[in-house]
């Protein structure tokens, strides 16, 4: 069991420097193959707040930290909520929660996505953050939904988004360790587990985060910028079965057609030329644009 653990949080965390996402949802799924749903969770906290919050650090100057105030009222305004309810979520919702998160955030059309930089956006994320880490200990995949403009900086995006994680999983641990308790009488035996857990095996985990995300720095760097979104963000199938060529490389595709935009934006004038030239062609006027 520590040896799975161990080379989980590594893993992970080497992801999630890389692309800013999959890291968590994966490492919450192998803990709690082994421990019970307290245990799970503040094991999980505490792993993904040292690997994003030392994401954070490494990516300081690129985070976006005007959205801070907002994010943080709408996370305390959830806390204070589940709070009250003392509510704990049992192990069969927990992995509901995780399969079904991916596909759920899918559903919002990308055109239709929210942006972080939108005026009431931060408080919308620290709610729904809060909200998701307590039901399912990640929130990674909504999270995305607002990171998908094509001007962010990749820098900025994983910057940021570590920055808003490690802060949502500090709150979770809290939540976790002092609110969330289960009544005696219904699961003695998992109260009594998620205190089994040694204080070696969080700081083990906490170290191996660090290292996992330091290891994924020089691999994170040669993404290009245009190529980025293609990767940590594809278009819905039906998006993608709607643009030529698309049934082939989905991610492929989508990757050639930002690099065509972006050079169109940098030389207009050739492409128009270009595009007048083949306009009587219509099997190479759209390829040429």
């Amino acid at each position: 069991m520590i040896v799975a653990i161990a080379v989980a949080a590594l893993a992970t965390s080497f992801l999630s420097g890389i692309f800013g996402m999959i890291g968590g949802l994966v490492l919450m799924g192998v803990l709690l193959l082994f421990l019970p749903v307290p245990a799970a969770m503040t094991l999980h906290a505490i792993t993904q707040m040292t690997a994003n919050g030392w994401r954070a650090v490494v990516w300081h100057r690129h985070i976006l930290w005007r959205i801070l105030p907002g994010y943080l009222l709408g996370s305390a305004c959830v806390f204070a909520l589940l709070a009250w309810a003392q509510f704990s979520p049992p192990k069969a919702w927990v992995y509901l929660c995780l399969g079904i998160m991916p596909f759920a955030a899918r559903l919002l059309p990308r055109a239709h996505a929210p942006d972080i930089r939108r005026k009431n956006a931060p408080m919308l994320v620290g709610a729904l953050v809060m909200a998701l880490h307590v039901l399912a200990g990640v929130s990674g995949a909504v999270l995305d939904m607002f990171f998908l403009g094509r001007d962010l900086d990749r820098r900025l995006v994983v910057a940021t988004k570590a920055m808003t994680q490690s802060l949502g999983h500090a709150i979770k641990f809290v939540y976790f360790t002092f609110v969330a308790v289960a009544p005696l009488q219904v699961e003695p035996a998992t109260i009594s587990r998620a205190l089994d857990v040694p204080l070696w095996v969080y700081a083990m985990a906490a170290g191996l985060a660090i290292c996992g995300t330091t290891l994924a720095k020089p691999g994170a760097a040669p993404l290009q910028q245009r190529g980025f979104p293609a990767v940590v963000a594809p278009a819905g199938a039906g998006h993608r079965r709607s643009l030529p060529g698309a049934g082939r490389c989905p991610l492929r595709f989508v990757e050639r057609k930002l690099s065509v935009n972006f050079s169109c934006a940098q030389n207009p004038l050739k492409y128009y030329k270009k595009s007048q030239f083949d306009e009587n062609n219509p099997s190479t006027a759209r390829a040429s644009w």
